[in-house]
């Protein structure tokens, strides 16, 4: 990514959420179901195996999707990442309702989540794709920190750290064609990393709401044929869920990646329909952000609550602001 030259706007944090995230653990109240691997994973802020020497430095992003609806919502989930202070953040589309407009952008986007647009690594979603090609967002972003320098499309690639590098794809778009030609060409002359594919649509997820897409088949199939993609993060579902391993025809195994759908960033949260197969964790009452820090040899993930939910009766604080309400580890 190409820096951008801007000067960062402030979330106000409370004293309170910054000592929350510092020491945070529980789990929540609302309607989450964990059922996670212990070997794993740990859900309510439970111990997990540690991979990893306790002198190794972690890489720290964090993100969300589906973001600037409500302004308070947003706000909330804004203010986890200005204490956590990450390296860089990602998005996984729709970003700001509700058309992915400039305005929108200007109105909702940047008043909460642009305080740290420097580092922030989007993608878009169908919002954004309300004008084809998506205006609003290449216009906020800035085109060429949000298109690759091949081919122009948006989609692009960065170094994460540590070995990892990160591909932001777009399924809005063909995924194959020229995306795929790109990707296989890039993930060519980046061997031997740890990848992380990021979009907006989901291959799997048990919301009631959006079903589960195989679009992004072709580009996540050519990332697993390298043998090191390891997390694919998904929006599009407002709520947070977790996948065991799998690749993109449904096989579970060690082979395969762990995905999330992280469409928990401010817009207004999405039920469950049955747990599909591979599920391991739900959350659509919490609105929040996922954590990851990646190591050479591992990584650790945290979906951490905002102190916003909704239930059926509205949004609410929740009182929970900085806990953790999923985590685990993995080695790579």
């Amino acid at each position: 990514m190409k820096p951008r030259r801007r000067t960062p706007v402030p979330v106000r944090l409370p004293a309170l959420l910054v000592a929350l995230l510092l020491v945070s653990t529980g789990c929540s109240e609302g309607r989450a179901t964990p059922t996670a691997p212990a070997e794993t994973a740990g859900a309510g802020g439970q111990e997990s195996e540690r991979t990893e020497p306790a002198a190794a430095t972690a890489v720290t992003i964090i993100g969300a999707g589906d973001i600037a609806g409500d302004r308070e919502e947003a706000a909330a989930t804004a203010a986890l990442i200005q204490a956590a202070a990450p390296a860089a953040v990602f998005t996984t589309g729709d970003n700001a309702y509700p058309d992915g407009a400039l305005s929108d952008y200007l109105e909702k986007y940047d008043p909460t989540w642009g305080a740290f647009k420097d580092r922030t690594n989007p993608v878009p979603g169908n919002h954004e794709y309300h004008s084809d090609p998506p205006a609003g967002y290449l216009a906020y972003f800035g085109a060429a920190n949000v298109t690759n320098p091949v081919d122009g499309g948006a989609y692009y690639a960065w170094d994460v750290g540590n070995g990892w590098r990160a591909y932001a794809l777009n399924t809005e778009i063909s995924t194959s064609g020229a995306q795929l030609e790109w990707l296989q060409d890039d993930v060519a002359a980046h061997p031997g990393q740890h990848y992380i594919l990021y979009t907006h649509r989901p291959r799997y997820t048990s919301s009631d709401n959006h079903g589960p897409s195989d679009d992004v088949c072709p580009l996540w199939d050519a990332l697993a044929l390298t043998g090191g993609l390891e997390i694919v993060l998904f929006g599009h579902n407002h709520q947070y869920e977790r996948f065991a391993p799998m690749d993109c025809a449904g096989q579970a195994g060690d082979a395969g990646a762990r995905s999330f759908v992280i469409g928990s960033g401010g817009k207004e949260l999405y039920g469950f329909g049955p747990a599909q197969p591979g599920s391991e964790f739900r959350n659509d009452s919490d609105f929040g952000v996922l954590k990851f820090n990646l190591y050479e040899s591992s990584y650790e993930w945290e979906f951490i609550a905002s102190g916003r939910g909704q239930d059926g009766n509205g949004t609410m604080d929740t009182g929970n602001a900085g806990q953790i309400l999923d985590k685990g580890s993995a080695a790579v």
